[in-house]
């Protein structure tokens, strides 16, 4: 569970810092290191805390069921394609593309795939990480004056969905 959303600016670290933090190894794939000015409102992210990357997609294909815990569980930036076999498993089936809410729930006007059909879903998603933990040796000061922080984040979906 996670507070109300707030916009922030950050940079993405260079490689050689990324390099850096997997000779420490504790870096897996997917790890990333954010360099959060000190005027910006992710400055004080903490341990945990989710990060969704508004500038950036990926793509994404799923396999889900309708009707049954079809819900599509990050932020989608665009949906591409729906489609299913038809009942004699020969053809696929072009499903209506579905308008998806706050909350990952997915209504069709046109196209909607059966009740307990399985179907394919394809487009972007925003990629999505958690903060993992402050880069080593990070100053977040120097004389009173605040340094920009680094965190390392690690993909929300490393593990799976």
């Amino acid at each position: 569970m996670w507070a109300a959303a707030a916009n922030g600016v950050a940079g993405i670290a260079g490689q050689e810092t990324q390099v850096a933090w997997a000779q420490f190894g504790t870096a897996d794939a997917g790890d990333v290191v954010l360099s959060i000015p000190a005027d910006s409102a992710l400055y004080q992210i903490g341990h945990f805390d989710r990060v969704v990357m508004l500038n950036s997609s990926q793509p994404f294909s799923l396999v889900l069921t309708r009707g049954m815990g079809d819900v599509l569980r990050y932020e989608t930036a665009q949906i591409d394609r729906v489609y299913w076999l038809n009942d004699a498993g020969t053809d696929a089936v072009e499903g209506g593309i579905p308008a998806v809410s706050n909350s990952g729930v997915m209504t069709w006007t046109t196209g909607e795939p059966a009740a307990s059909k399985q179907y394919n879903i394809t487009g972007r998603q925003r990629p999505e990480y958690f903060t993992y933990t402050d880069f080593p040796r990070d100053r977040a000061h120097h004389s009173g004056a605040t340094l920009p922080r680094r965190v390392v984040l690690r993909r929300f979906d490393l593990y799976g969905r």
